[in-house]
């Protein structure tokens, strides 16, 4: 029912013509049957299977708030903070960490078991490699821990209340709902988008004389107020994707 949830979502986005690309974080619908609606604790829509619905509650609402994707971004045993973050980083904001440094040690099972995943992390960016990425890491993260590794809605962990507030480049957020519109209005996610699409329409990742394109689509597209198939549209009739390269034969010709 999630992967079903997920790509219905998807498809709603790319195929409507008044669904803008915010809708991919700030959606104030999504898709459930019955059984995932008891699951997210949500009045299950009328009809059998998967329908669409209107969610009144802000609890649920975009990608980031769906069991899917709250299951693909954690450990076996726990929520993954850091998981998380990382993915939003790269893949909503296209700003992708370094790699950790050498030699840099996991949490100790002693400690996963009694502290939550805010004391944990806030004890691993006190030490000086790792806190440059964390800082920036964590908070995304962190904002979503009122969902468990299923994705179901907590309002505890560990028997402390769960405390969602961080900050984004150096602006705090108290709820998870300031986070989710402080993400939506990141003019990082209208870019990322450009070029994520674009990636995937040209089959590789953008060179140095893409940067102009790039930025013309971009500004075309109005900060991600335009809709997933306008976006399309924009790209298909740029000049790097009209004189994109075929692959070579094998002749050579």
């Amino acid at each position: 029912s999630m992967k079903a949830e997920a790509d219905a979502f998807f498809n709603e986005l790319l195929r409507s013509k008044e669904r803008k690309l915010t809708d991919v974080i700030l959606a104030d619908f999504t898709f459930v049957d019955a059984e995932l609606a008891a699951h997210y604790g949500i009045e299950a829509p009328a009809g059998a299977g998967l329908q669409m619905g209107t969610l009144g509650t802000d609890q649920r609402g975009g990608l980031l708030r769906q069991g899917a994707w709250l299951t693909l971004t954690t450990t076996l045993d726990r929520t993954s903070p850091v998981k998380r973050g990382k993915w939003i980083l790269e893949n909503l904001l296209c700003d992708a960490p370094p790699p950790p440094p050498a030699g840099v040690e996991g949490f100790k099972p002693a400690d996963l078991e009694a502290k939550t995943q805010k004391e944990l992390l806030a004890a691993h960016r006190a030490d000086p490699q790792c806190a440059g990425c964390h800082n920036v890491m964590d908070p995304l993260g962190l904002a979503l821990e009122n969902f468990d590794g299923i994705g179901s809605y907590r309002t505890e962990d560990k028997g402390v209340a769960v405390d969602p507030s961080g900050e984004i480049d150096g602006v705090a957020f108290q709820t998870q709902d300031q986070f989710i519109e402080m993400l939506g209005e990141d003019p990082r996610f209208s870019s990322c988008a450009v070029e994520k699409v674009f990636t995937y329409a040209l089959g590789r990742a953008p060179a140095t004389p893409d940067a102009f394109y790039l930025t013309s689509i971009d500004s075309d597209f109005r900060g991600g107020s335009m809709t997933l198939r306008e976006l399309i549209h924009l790209l298909v009739a740029s000049e790097p994707f009209r004189y994109r390269r075929g692959e070579p034969t094998k002749g050579g010709n």
